[in-house]
């Protein structure tokens, strides 16, 4: 706003100068000179004004495109996050439906959650009918006993898998799928995926998440971090575990430290 006024100055004393000059000087043949020194100056002086005015103007119009820039970005974000949580909670709504809708053939108390349950005590009885439930029979001493563990459990879990397929695949493939998009989006901010995590890890029952352990560390072990994202180990009760060493089977290092300090 300065520079305008500073501008008009100039103007209006370049204008007036033809008058004002030869009544201070009558008779002096410099005014014609010192009128056209004048002119120069002004003109110079209008030409600077004029550039340090179109250098403000662009620093506010940066300063501008750059609050709209801000702007932009951070309602961009919102949209984005809108949209990634929109799908992300439809999901889990799917997950509950087909949980819900879950029914192993005509037999009882086997809807919903209780059909995992069910698929995994038959699991548990197919472990403890080969006798590898008796910690004496089979014991976990050594990195041979380890691999055998690994190889049994992998075994029964894998033929109980595919008895139940049927009833069970829709529902895995729901739930690697609900983990595998807040991996994969980038509809959100790396710290927010935690968050998003721990949601979905909140939907999962204890026995789901049993379940879900030896799911993730037999058949399906190749996206055993899955289960590690969701940090599920957390939530592992021992007592549902078909043996309470198996917390340590597939981290053979663990398991054998504490069989050293005992």
């Amino acid at each position: 706003m300065k520079s305008w006024w500073l501008i008009i100055l100039a103007l209006v004393l370049w204008l007036v100068s033809p008058r004002i000059l030869p009544l201070i000087f009558p008779k002096s043949s410099l005014s014609v000179e010192i009128v056209n020194s004048f002119f120069s100056a002004m003109a110079f002086a209008v030409l600077i004004l004029t550039v340090i005015l179109q250098k403000e103007e662009l620093r506010l119009q940066r300063e501008e495109l750059s609050s709209l820039r801000k702007e932009f970005e951070s309602q961009n974000r919102v949209q984005r996050r809108q949209l990634f949580e929109s799908t992300f909670f439809n999901l889990i709504r799917v997950h509950h439906f087909i949980m819900e809708s879950m029914n192993i053939g005509n037999i009882t108390d086997t809807k919903g959650r209780y059909a995992i349950k069910y698929i995994y005590d038959e699991f548990k009885k197919k472990f403890n009918e080969h006798n590898y439930g008796n910690t004496l029979i089979m014991p976990i001493n050594t990195w041979e006993d380890i691999k055998e563990h690994r190889r049994v459990l992998h075994k029964i879990f894998g033929d109980i898998y595919l008895s139940y397929l049927e009833y069970i695949s829709h529902y895995l493939k729901n739930l690697v799928a609900m983990i595998s998009f807040v991996e994969a989006s980038d509809l959100i901010e790396e710290k927010d995926r935690i968050l998003y995590y721990e949601i979905l890890r909140a939907q999962l029952s204890p026995n789901e998440v049993i379940f879900l352990f030896y799911y993730f560390n037999t058949i399906y072990s190749h996206k055993k971090d899955y289960f590690n994202k969701l940090n599920l180990g957390q939530d592992i009760k021992g007592e549902l575990l078909l043996r309470v060493e198996h917390s340590f089977i597939y981290d053979p290092d663990d398991i054998l430290k504490s069989r050293k300090k005992k």
